[in-house]
């Protein structure tokens, strides 16, 4: 399985890119809509596409709430978890 850190930079920066946002080096500590400038809508395609490639939801099993989610890091710590979880 491709790592999770890896796989959420890729699928950012496709969304950013289909977007026609400028290229950037994308950091943990970048904010998901305010400093990455994704509206709701890519927000919500970057979580179906990580739970097609992941084959996990952390948010619809109660794993966690959406409202965990602040930034690039705190994304990638949820579905890390939440995979962690699922192959014990």
């Amino acid at each position: 399985m491709q790592d999770i850190k890896t796989l959420v930079y890729q699928l950012v920066q496709e969304i950013r890119e289909k977007e026609s946002f400028s290229s950037m080096m994308i950091k943990d500590k970048h904010r998901l809509v305010d400093d990455l400038g994704l509206a709701s809508l890519d927000v919500a395609e970057l979580i179906a596409s990580l739970e097609i490639e992941l084959g996990i939801d952390p948010f619809g099993d109660g794993t966690a709430s959406i409202t965990d989610i602040s930034n690039i890091g705190s994304l990638c710590s949820v579905y890390e978890s939440a995979y962690n979880q699922s192959v014990e």
